[in-house]
């Protein structure tokens, strides 16, 4: 929804503790934070998380905005630099000689304050986990690997987890081939994937499984027609419908927001709701926004205490928040280092919460 996207850390209250859409930081006022530099303005996909043990700091990680493309993190701290904040200088969390495909995704450990960060590396086809714990950020492992399946992973398209089950779509938006859904089984507690399945659905983007996790919903990007899909995930069957849009560019991304309903872009002001998402038959309605959605949907979306606002206000305010935003981003982007640094977590002094 940002260039391109809007991701946040809120609070057990719901206050906003920072904001980003990739070309800078923000505070809770919109103040930007000290070392908002050395940001790919033109990521498409941005996770964030809490650093195990370690007070007021957060992991933050990015995609260069291309697929296939390189994966990158800083390190967030909001009570540095007197309670302004301060930002990491950029690392690489991949090398050099490695590719990445679009999504990416991030997994809480069950009872823990432990995450998965999921990845798909697509010059090689596997696909890769980094354990985050209080020992800081793990080395990659791979847990499946699809390269002789003869699957095409350079790959734009989210990755999305929900109720033990991992979704990767994926296209190449320029190319007739190459569109598939990759759906696993996947242990949140041992981070381990198991019984791949493949779905073929040209220019597959978007992909959000159902609140009882029983059915995957699909987008399709540049189609205006036949562009919205139900995977039933018992049966392993596709029906595939088509959503009205306003131009040729189709659907993209989907988000499931805290009432269990489905929140799908356009590339225009409209957002269409999946209303009941578990049925086979769903209805669905549309919101209208105050300005253009340029196919992405911010996380804060999926907030729970998001205070006092209905989804709709949300949307509309996130969207004149993000105009807000890319003006001061362009006004800072001559200011703006690009000079990753390769490297995994530096090691700092632990401290308890």
């Amino acid at each position: 929804m940002s260039n391109f996207c809007i991701a946040h850390i809120e609070d057990s209250l719901g206050n906003i503790l920072f904001l980003t859409n990739t070309g800078a930081f923000y505070q809770e006022n919109d103040s930007l934070i000290a070392g908002s530099g050395n940001t790919y303005s033109l990521s498409t996909e941005v996770n964030s998380c809490k650093i195990p043990v370690l007070k007021n700091k957060y992991y933050l990680f990015f995609n260069t905005g291309v697929s296939p493309g390189h994966i990158y993190y800083k390190i967030v701290d909001i009570e540095a630099n007197g309670g302004l904040g301060q930002i990491s200088q950029t690392y690489f969390l991949t090398g050099s000689g490695e590719s990445y495909s679009e999504g990416l995704e991030l997994i809480q450990i069950p009872n823990t304050n432990n995450f998965w960060l999921i990845v798909m590396q697509s010059n090689y086809g596997r696909l890769k986990r980094y354990k985050i714990d209080e020992n800081g950020l793990r080395q990659a492992e791979t847990i499946y690997d699809i390269t002789e399946f003869n699957i095409n992973t350079e790959r734009q398209g989210e990755l999305d987890y929900h109720n033990g089950k991992l979704a990767l779509a994926g296209c190449k938006w320029n190319e007739p081939y190459g569109n598939e859904v990759i759906v696993f089984d996947f242990d949140p507690n041992s981070g381990e994937a198991s019984n791949m399945n493949v779905f073929d659905i040209y220019k597959a983007f978007g992909a959000e499984f159902s609140p009882d996790g029983s059915k995957l919903y699909v987008t399709s990007w540049y189609k205006q027609w036949d562009n919205f899909h139900q995977i039933d995930l018992i049966t392993n069957t596709v029906s595939t419908s088509t959503i009205l849009t306003q131009n040729n560019e189709g659907l993209k991304c989907i988000e499931m927001g805290p009432d269990g309903k489905l929140y799908i872009s356009t590339f225009s002001n409209i957002i269409n709701v999946i209303e009941n998402p578990n049925e086979e038959i769903f209805t669905s309605s549309t919101i209208q926004v105050n300005s253009s959605l340029r196919g992405m949907i911010s996380d804060i979306i999926q907030s729970d205490v998001y205070p006092g606002l209905t989804l709709t206000s949300v949307i509309n305010t996130l969207v004149v928040q993000n105009l807000v935003m890319e003006m001061q981003r362009l006004l800072d982007q001559m200011e703006l280092l690009r000079t990753p640094t390769y490297g995994i977590t530096p090691k700092t002094k632990q401290q308890q919460l």
